[in-house]
C-alpha cells in the first residue's frame, strides 16, 4: 500500500508550487494586488484551537512559510483569492483551489473506507484534469517573471 507523505509531498510541494504561481499570476496582472491578497489574508481570524492559525503578515512570501502555514493558507486561499484575478481565469482558479482543498481534506482522513477511497481516485483524477486546464489556460495568458525574494537568492548566488 502506498501511503502519501501530505507534509512533503502535498503541501510543501504542489500546493506551494501553485500557490507561487498565482503569486507570480498576480505580479504579472498587478503588482499592487499582492498587497490586497496579504491584506485577504490578515483579515481571515484564527478558528478553534489550532484548525486555523493566525496567518502571517507577507503570506506572499511563500518561501519562508512553514507547513502550517501552507496548510492554512490552502484552507483560506478560496475567499482570499475570489475577485483577484479576471473573471474567466477567477473561474478556473477558484475550481483549481476547492479541487486541491477537496483532495488534501480526503486524503487527510485518518481511516479510509471503499467509499472514502473511491471519492479519493475520484478526486485526485478532477485534480489532475484541473491542474492541466489552469496549466494551458490560465497560466499561458500572462507573461509572468521571478519574484522579488526569487530574484534576490539568485543574486546571493
Amino acid at each position: 500500500m502506498l501511503v502519501v507523505d501530505l507534509l512533503h509531498e502535498f503541501k510543501l510541494g504542489v500546493f506551494k508550487s501553485v500557490f507561487k504561481h498565482l503569486i507570480r499570476l498576480l505580479y504579472a496582472i498587478n503588482p499592487e494586488w499582492i498587497v490586497v491578497l496579504n491584506e485577504c489574508f490578515c483579515s481571515i481570524p484564527s478558528l478553534g484551537n489550532g484548525a486555523i492559525r493566525r496567518l502571517p503578515t507577507n503570506v506572499s512570501d511563500v518561501w519562508q512559510n512553514v507547513a502550517r502555514h501552507i496548510e492554512d493558507t490552502l484552507q483560506c486561499a478560496i475567499p482570499a483569492c475570489e475577485g483577484l484575478f479576471p473573471k474567466d481565469h477567477d473561474d478556473v482558479i477558484q475550481l483549481l483551489l476547492f479541487q486541491l482543498t477537496e483532495w488534501h481534506t480526503l486524503a487527510k482522513l485518518r481511516l479510509h473506507t471503499d467509499d472514502s477511497l473511491n471519492k479519493l481516485d475520484k478526486a485526485l483524477k478532477a485534480l489532475a484534469k484541473q491542474l492541466c486546464r489552469f496549466q494551458q489556460f490560465t497560466c499561458s495568458a500572462p507573461q509572468t517573471m521571478e519574484l522579488p525574494y526569487e530574484v534576490a537568492a539568485h543574486q546571493r548566488r
